[in-house]
């Protein structure tokens, strides 16, 4: 549902999840080039926890999942519903599991959709109302057409977000290891895509002041909205890609330019003027709006990390942009890291994660590992009942978080215990309890059903099972109410 930034296959970063994997032998590509495949799928992770964008889209998944088995849980647990996956096979046991199920799946799509389209849609979706989302039939280009040497691009969110990070991931190499800032930025060795936007700057503005671009990018990603937006001008002002236009025919049209003598002292002028002109909120405004989503409840671990995120980021507001800026804010910045990486298959806890957590004396590595792992299983489960069988699978069994996306990181795997894979019917292979003083022994995707006084081995599976169509369902209504 939502963009996975692949660098080249050497790392991804999947935002819904905040996972940060390195798939890089450091071997095969080099220390340096090691290095800056790491800094790019971690600075994704800023462009998520540091600007409104990337807070609202995480933050609309998140509202999205957590609402989907909220219900199905509490049909299970008190209306007696049979705990079955996917919500197709659910669905299948009466009237209420099945309006239930094509309710909840359909207004997770519709919130989950309509903003996974501001990052990225096929070509062919080209207006808005092609979504097929009912609180959106409007006719609005989805994202601007622009012209780059001579031809026609669509530009979405995904080239403002990439460009961002491989031009940022080229200042690092060069600050850092002494690579050329065009090597990193080579086209015969880099995807057209993370070029574009970079391509588009330099044909408007001129390549002499590409170290703007950095900070346009940064402020097209300064958008934040409610759901759902009314006008085609609030749409626009909600997509990366139309904002990174607007800025730059406003930098054009109001002759705004950056001190190039000092970048950082004019940081907040230049940006308060093109955002000024294109009528939109400043930047702290922007951060504030983000952050009041956090307001009035408990936050899990990772949520309060997303927050302090936001809050250093609007007393240091040049580093989401181009930490380099201010190299002070760089070295503050980088305890904002994601507490773990996936690297080569294992799971670990980052190094400056790591170090803060022993500074403090605490056991808060546990705390993190163990949210950071029911997170992981907590959005498996998800998937599944969602309907996105694990391809080991058979249509009667699913799997563990560690399983579907393929982390080494089970001890009772690792001994040939579990294979990872549940089928239906059959009992879990490994005993899980929590004592008197609750510390949980066993297998921690069984802590996931644990609130709920189920047990992964309770649930009945049948992937043959779909949800109907709209049509269908209408069909079953008439049949039902004659």
């Amino acid at each position: 549902m939502f963009e996975e930034y692949n660098n080249l296959a050497l790392g991804t970063f999947v935002p819904n999840r905040l996972h940060v994997t390195i798939n890089a032998m450091e071997s095969a590509i080099g220390a340096e080039g090691y290095n800056g495949v790491e800094f790019h799928e971690v600075w994704h992770y800023f462009q998520t926890c540091m600007t409104p964008f990337g807070q609202k889209s995480w933050n609309i998944y998140r509202q999205g999942i957590g609402f989907i088995l909220s219900e199905y849980m509490n049909l299970i647990t008190t209306k007696g519903s049979k705990p079955r996956l996917p919500l197709g096979y659910f669905a299948s046991e009466g009237r209420v599991e099945l309006a239930n199920s094509f309710l909840w799946l359909n207004t997770f799509i519709a919130s989950a959709g309509i903003a996974a389209a501001r990052s990225s849609v096929s070509d062919k979706y080209k207006y808005v109302s092609d979504l097929s989302i009912m609180l959106y039939p409007y006719d609005w280009l989805i994202c601007p057409e622009i012209s780059v040497e001579g031809r026609i691009y669509r530009l979405q969110g995904t080239h403002i977000i990439e460009g961002h990070a491989i031009f940022i991931e080229a200042l690092y190499s060069n600050f850092f290891n002494q690579i050329p800032i065009q090597d990193t930025l080579d086209p015969t060795k880099v995807p057209y895509n993370y070029l574009l936007c970079l391509n588009y700057f330099s044909e408007q503005l001129g390549s002499d002041r590409l170290f703007e671009l950095p900070i346009v990018c940064d402020l097209a990603l300064q958008a934040y909205w409610n759901e759902p937006v009314t006008s085609e001008e609030d749409w626009q002002a909600s997509h990366p890609g139309w904002r990174f236009v607007r800025i730059i025919q406003e930098i054009i049209n109001n002759g705004i330019k950056l001190n190039s003598n000092d970048p950082y002292g004019d940081y907040d002028r230049y940006c308060d003027a093109i955002l000024r002109a294109c009528g939109y909120s400043s930047l702290k405004d922007s951060l504030d709006a983000a952050a009041e989503f956090y307001s009035g409840h408990c936050l899990l671990k990772t949520e309060e990390r997303m927050l302090e995120a936001l809050k250093f980021r609007k007393d240091n507001l040049s580093c989401g942009a181009n930490p380099f800026l201010n190299i002070k804010s760089w070295m503050e910045m980088k305890k904002f890291k994601p507490s773990t990486i996936h690297r080569n298959g294992h799971l670990e806890v980052t190094v400056e994660e790591a170090e803060e957590m022993q500074l403090k004396g605490s056991n808060v590595v546990e705390g993190f590992m163990l949210e950071t792992i029911g997170e992981i299983h907590f959005q498996a489960f998800i998937a599944q009942l969602l309907g996105k069988k694990h391809e080991d699978c058979e249509n009667d069994q699913y799997c563990c978080g560690y399983k579907y996306f393929n982390i080494n990181g089970c001890f009772f795997q690792a001994e040939g215990v579990c294979t990872g894979i549940l089928t239906s019917g059959v009992q879990m292979p490994v005993e899980s309890s929590v004592d008197c003083d609750e510390n949980f022994k066993g297998c921690f995707f069984e802590m996931v059903f644990l609130p709920y006084g189920l047990s992964v081995s309770d649930f009945s599976i049948d992937f043959t099972q779909k949800l109907p169509t709209l049509d269908e369902l209408k069909d079953i209504a008439m049949k039902l109410n004659k």
